[in-house]
C-alpha cells in the first residue's frame, strides 16, 4: 500500500489461511488491520471491527503485549486501538473514518469520552509525539 492506495486490488482481496500453522494445543497465528511505525519512536496499532463485533481475546492480547512491550522502553511510545465501523460488507471501510471504540496507552484501555473518528486520534498522537 502507497499513500492509502491500495496496488494489487486483487491481491487485496484474496484470503490468507492460517490452517497449516498450528502450534502446540491448538494456537493460531492473528491478524492485526493496521500499524502504524513512525521514526522508531511511535506505534499505532490497530483492529476494524464491526460495531457490533466484539474484539477475539488473541487480538486483544497481543495489542497490549505489544504496546505495553514498546512503551517500556526508554524514548518509545505505542498505542493500540480498536475502532468501529458500520458499512455493509459489498463496500470498502475507510479506516480514518471509523470511531474509536477504545484504545491502550501505557497498560489501561480508555473509551473516548465523546465519539472520535480514527483519523483525528492518530493526527493528535502524532502532533503530541512526533512534531
Amino acid at each position: 500500500m502507497a499513500n492509502g492506495k491500495i496496488r494489487n486490488q486483487k491481491g487485496f482481496r484474496q484470503k490468507v489461511t492460517f490452517k497449516t500453522l498450528g502450534l502446540g494445543n491448538g494456537i493460531f497465528p492473528t491478524d492485526i488491520d493496521g500499524m502504524f511505525e513512525i521514526q522508531n519512536k511511535l506505534w499505532i496499532i490497530f483492529e476494524i471491527k464491526h460495531k457490533l463485533a466484539p474484539i477475539t481475546i488473541g487480538q486483544k492480547l497481543l495489542l497490549e503485549r505489544t504496546t505495553d512491550a514498546l512503551n517500556s522502553i526508554d524514548d518509545k511510545s505505542a498505542y493500540a486501538f480498536v475502532i468501529d465501523h458500520e458499512i455493509n460488507v459489498d463496500k470498502d471501510i475507510e479506516a480514518g473514518e471509523c470511531l474509536v471504540r477504545q484504545f491502550r496507552y501505557n497498560g489501561v484501555w480508555k473509551r473516548p469520552e465523546k465519539p472520535v473518528k480514527f483519523k483525528d486520534a492518530v493526527n493528535k498522537i502524532y502532533e503530541k509525539h512526533i512534531k
